[in-house]
This record gives C-alpha cells, sequence and structure tokens, in this order.
C-alpha cells in the first residue's frame, strides 16, 4: 500500500489493508510518515502504532508532493524501486498523483501489478488549461502500466472508460463511509457538549468546514462572505436563529491557517471564526453544526461532505466534480470561486428561503456505505491475487 504521505494511509485506506489482511495477504506501507502529512505529528505516531499492531511493515520513502521537485523526487523513485525489487510483490496499491506516477514506473520497470486510486483527476471539465497540459499526458501514458484503474467519482469513471486505456476501470464509489444514522440522543448530547466547549450559545448558529487549509479548499472565501454579511451582528431579521451572531468554525491545518487568521483579525471576527486545528472527534463537531459548507475549487469525492451528511447536517457546497454527485439538489450548490452565488445561497438559507433536504441528501449517500465498497475492493484484491498465481 503506498501513497506520498502517511496521512492518505490514515484517513483512507486501513480498511483496504483490513480486507487484504482477511483474504490472507501480507501488508507492507510506504509513505512519507515525516513531511506533507495533512495531520499533526501525533497522529501518524498513532498510525505507526495501529500499524505495528495490524503486523505491517512500514517503509519511509522521501517522496516530495511538490511534481517541480523533480531532485527529491528522483530518490523516491530509488527508493521505490529498491523497495519493489528487494521484496517482489504480488501487487501494489497505489495512491496520489506522485505516489501513483512513481508507483506505476517502478511496478513497470520490475514487473509487478499495479492498482491505481485516482481520488480525482486534476484534469476535468473545467479544469485549468495548464492542469490539462501537466497532468493529463502523464495519466495518458502511465495507465498502459496500470492493471487496474480506480475511479471514486461517476466522471471520473466515464472519462477513465473512454479515454484512458488501463487494463481495467473500476468506480468503487469513494473509500466509504459508515452511512448509518447516528443515534438521535447522542447525537444531541455531543451537539451539546461541542458547543459548549467551543462556546458557542444555543441562540447562535453554527457554521462548520472541515479540510486542508490551501488554496484548494477555498475557506477564505466563505470567511470573505460572512465578513460582507456582518457575521459578527445580531442575525438577519428572519433569520435561522435570529438575534444570535453566526459563529464559522474550521477544522484542518494546513499552510494558509496564518493567512486566514490575519484575515478573520482584520475584519474584526476573531471571536466568530474559530479555527480548530485537526480534530479525531468529527462526527460530533458535524451533529453540532447547523450547516456544513464546503467551498472547494476541485475535489475528487469528499469525506468531509459524505461525514457531513451521514450526520444529518444540511450542507451546501460548490458545483464540482464529486460534490454534485453527492448533493443532487442543485439549488444546493454554487458555482465555484463564485462569491456572489456563495452570498445569495447563504442569504436564502439564514432567511428560511432554502431548506435543504439532509434526509434526501443521506439516502443518495447509501451506495457509498463502507461495506458496499470494501465488497468492491475484495473482489479487486482476489482477482489480483488469482492473476499473479495464473
Amino acid at each position: 500500500m503506498l501513497a506520498s504521505v502517511a496521512s492518505m494511509i490514515g484517513q483512507f485506506n486501513l480498511e483496504n489493508i483490513r480486507s487484504l489482511h482477511e483474504l490472507g495477504y501480507e501488508v507492507d506501507v510506504a509513505c512519507n510518515f515525516v513531511r506533507g502529512n495533512t495531520c499533526v505529528d501525533g497522529d501518524i505516531e498513532c498510525l505507526k502504532s495501529n500499524l505495528r499492531k495490524m503486523g505491517v511493515s512500514r517503509y519511509q520513502i522521501d517522496f516530495d508532493r511538490n511534481p517541480f521537485h523533480l531532485g527529491k523526487n528522483l530518490l523516491a523513485y530509488r527508493q521505490v524501486r529498491n523497495l519493489f525489487r528487494e521484496k517482489n510483490y504480488c501487487f501494489v496499491h497505489c495512491h496520489s498523483p506522485i505516489g501513483g506516477m512513481i508507483a506505476r514506473i517502478a511496478g513497470h520497470k520490475e514487473r509487478i501489478p499495479v492498482i491505481y486510486t485516482a481520488h480525482g483527476f486534476h484534469f476535468y471539465k473545467g479544469a485549468p488549461l495548464r492542469n490539462w497540459l501537466m497532468f493529463y499526458p502523464v495519466e495518458k501514458c502511465l495507465a498502459h502500466w496500470t492493471d487496474v484503474l480506480i475511479t471514486v467519482t461517476e466522471e471520473d469513471y466515464r472519462f477513465a472508460r473512454r479515454h484512458l486505456r488501463a487494463g481495467r476501470v473500476v468506480h468503487t464509489y469513494g473509500i466509504g463511509i459508515d452511512t448509518h444514522p447516528t443515534d438521535s440522543r447522542k447525537s444531541a448530547e455531543a451537539k451539546k457538549k461541542i458547543r459548549a466547549e467551543l462556546g458557542i450559545r444555543p441562540c447562535e448558529t453554527m457554521i462548520l468546514s472541515v479540510g486542508e487549509l490551501n488554496d484548494n479548499k477555498n475557506f477564505g472565501m466563505v470567511i470573505d462572505v460572512l465578513h460582507e454579511m456582518k457575521i459578527g451582528t445580531a442575525a438577519a431579521d428572519g433569520g435561522l436563529k435570529s438575534g444570535g451572531r453566526w459563529i464559522y468554525v474550521v477544522c484542518g491545518i494546513g499552510k494558509n491557517e496564518a493567512k486566514y487568521r490575519r484575515m478573520a483579525d482584520r475584519y474584526g471576527l476573531k471571536d466568530c471564526v474559530k479555527f480548530l486545528g485537526f480534530r479525531n472527534d468529527l462526527k460530533d463537531i458535524y451533529a453540532a453544526a447547523d450547516l456544513f459548507i464546503l467551498p472547494s475549487k476541485r475535489e475528487g469525492l469528499s469525506v468531509a461532505l459524505m461525514e457531513a451528511i451521514a450526520a444529518g447536517t444540511p450542507v451546501i457546497c460548490s458545483d464540482i466534480r464529486g460534490s454534485r454527485e453527492l448533493v443532487r439538489d442543485e439549488r444546493c450548490r454554487f458555482p465555484a470561486g463564485d462569491r456572489k452565488a456563495l452570498r445569495m445561497l447563504l442569504q436564502e438559507w439564514m432567511e428560511g428561503r432554502l431548506i435543504p433536504d439532509a434526509d434526501a441528501n443521506r439516502k443518495n449517500l447509501e451506495k457509498y456505505d463502507m461495506c458496499r465498497v470494501q465488497k468492491i475492493m475484495k473482489t479487486i484484491y482476489e482477482q489480483m491475487g488469482k492473476s499473479e498465481i495464473l
């Protein structure tokens, strides 16, 4: 199991490792445990401990997430190829653009079959031209060295079937999550506890975003819009919680945190925008929120959006690949990067003119359930093992 960073193993692949173990495979993990992760150091140590308990050997590969750092990634390629040569794996399951590129080249050189999960191609309808020029030719070429190409969105699946000549193309409906509704009594208790911890009063409205604090997730646009809408003052007349303030809660870490904090300070919103960092109690935080916003410019299939939906939280999101598959109601989507459209949507929600159908979203989410996804993954792993034996 190979990825550029350890956080991708911890967040997306532990169930895959368990499935491989259930099928009788011995599993190694190769990734960068040191740099580039989207979680805190303590969670990386926890991941290492969990892998050790699962009997998984781990290997440090010095991947760099920047594709232009050629020297560092050339070193990573050598490390990966040496590992493949030494271990002679039955097959490799790789993730992320850099990890997937290096693993497929090394796998081809060492004659090791490769599964690649594309968690959202960087080229897509509406993507910048530079994305098409940079990433599409690479994927086009590497598809020939990909035994199984897994896509997590319907749009990517259709594109891959038409344009990428991988051995097989499979659609898995994401990485799978627990889609079962949470106990309403426990959710109410968790909501009360979290809001008390954050100092959010019952008359105040909690708006939530979750993800890495980078340009793509675009949380700065939400801060801008809420400033324009006077987030720190009493709610608009007829608002969901008239008379209370609007509190924007952001969970995650990333390079833009200092920038977003400065924005909040400059707008006089220091007490109204709360940065919680990386959290392990997100289910409770989703339950505490009145509204979840995902303003991303690009997504594959957002786990945060799926988890918010599973928690029964009303959601609005940018109208992009993946997100529109999860939120079918066009009224709850806005053009990516369109600040005016987001403001109008929020105003409609605050005034009660827009009521996101949380039940319909959760019904649509059932096909993304962990059990269903793992059945698909086990079939892929079994077939890979049989082909290797043959």
